[in-house]
């Protein structure tokens, strides 16, 4: 009997919410039998662990990111990287997109398939010229420590429908996330709602998407930063 040879992972931000909730799922047999996590680096800690890993996954920060592309650059490593973070600045955008020319890079705000699926759904709704002139409205609520606002999953939905509409975000006790999407006219009303009961369908969701990014044959992957789109649809991996 063959045996699949378990992906070494580099967990970046391992001390952090969605980094906790990361490890729980390593140490579900779904996940053990998969996945080995040989290196979970802290703020202090020396990144050379993380240069023996398959692939990299992450939850910290921008900055964090872009100080490793450019290790990750110095060592002309190939490493595929999922990226986690949210909040990007044009300048470390730029460094993401210009490492992604040379490594696999999945950037996802939200690693939900049902996201994945209202993003599905607006895109859809976005072709139909019957709703152009409904009037369109988005909120989103959170836990009170999120610092970006809108979230970066809202300004994925914004993206997915085409419109420029205004987003309220709310940020309330201990909200995992809620994102809603109403459209509306003067006879009917039409409202898209995606709940996360618990972080754990990001951390379920992200590592998967390494799973596949590591194992995608490298012709499937365009030079450029993935979207969850590229995994899920490409049937590749």
């Amino acid at each position: 009997m063959t045996t699949t040879k378990k992906l070494k992972l580099g967990l970046v931000g391992a001390g952090g919410r969605m980094g906790t909730e990361v490890r729980k799922l390593l140490a579900e047999s779904r996940f053990s039998a998969r996945i080995e996590l040989v290196a979970a680096p802290g703020a202090d800690d020396p990144l050379d662990p993380l240069f023996d890993a398959d692939v990299w996954l992450e939850f910290s920060s921008p900055k964090a990111v872009t100080l490793l592309l450019a290790e990750a650059e110095r060592r002309k490593t190939k490493i595929p990287f999922v990226i986690g973070t949210t909040g990007w600045s044009p300048d470390e955008d730029a460094a993401v997109l210009a490492s992604a020319k040379t490594m696999p890079i999945l950037r996802a705000s939200n690693f939900s398939l049902g996201v994945f699926l209202c993003r599905a759904a607006l895109r859809d709704w976005a072709g139909y010229p019957e709703l152009a002139d409904w009037r369109v409205t988005m909120r989103e609520l959170h836990h009170t420590r999120k610092k970006d606002a809108p979230s970066g999953t809202a300004l994925s939905l914004r993206e997915a429908l085409g419109r420029e509409i205004a987003i309220t975000s709310v940020r309330e006790g201990d909200i995992v996330g809620i994102h809603e999407v109403i459209l509306e006219s003067a006879t009917e009303k039409l409202t898209l709602v995606h709940e996360a009961k618990s972080r754990a369908v990001f951390a379920e969701g992200a590592l998967e998407a390494a799973i596949r990014l590591a194992r995608a044959t490298p012709g499937m992957l365009p030079k450029r930063v993935l979207g969850l789109e590229d995994l899920y649809l490409s049937r590749g991996a």
